[in-house]
């Protein structure tokens, strides 16, 4: 009789945390960017890597986009979308942030496995095409540290 109401137990008790746990949703896997982005002025900037070259050597080099406020959808991974000022809070610095690849919400499924803090953002300014480029060459120059130049003195006249 015990073992049969243990058992009765049990069940009742996996099926309850069975029905907390969430589901993985049917839409694709979501592919998600780590960039860094602040906004020092007006427009808040996105980094993305770019292709380059330093002396025949691969590298990637960091660029930024430049996005207004209006253009972004930015929510924390709670899901809760920042006012402005909460933007400009938070951007005050570089930051790392999560950038949907595709424009789309990303399902909370995913964002579990975040801060809760952790910025998302969702650019809403339409993709355009970008043709196959070719990586940036970037040249170095030498510098005579002998023939440095020095800032004029301050004449008083």
């Amino acid at each position: 009789m015990y073992r049969l109401l243990s058992l009765a137990v049990v069940l009742s008790l996996s099926s309850e945390a069975n029905a907390q746990l969430q589901a993985k949703p049917h839409t694709p896997t979501p592919t998600p960017l780590i960039r860094e982005a602040f906004m020092p002025k007006g427009e808040v900037l996105l980094s993305y890597p770019m292709e380059a070259t330093l002396n025949g050597k691969p590298i990637w080099l960091w660029k930024y986009h430049h996005r207004k406020v209006n253009d972004l959808v930015v929510a924390n991974a709670r899901g809760e979308k920042l006012t402005d000022e909460e933007i400009r809070k938070a951007l005050a610095k570089p930051t790392m942030v999560l950038v949907s690849a595709d424009g789309q919400p990303i399902d909370k499924y995913y964002l579990t496995v975040f801060k809760p803090e952790t910025l998302v953002i969702i650019d809403k300014t339409p993709k355009r095409e970008t043709p196959n480029r070719k990586p940036v060459e970037l040249k170095t120059k030498d510098i005579d540290s002998t023939k440095r130049e020095t800032p004029m003195e301050n004449k008083g006249g």
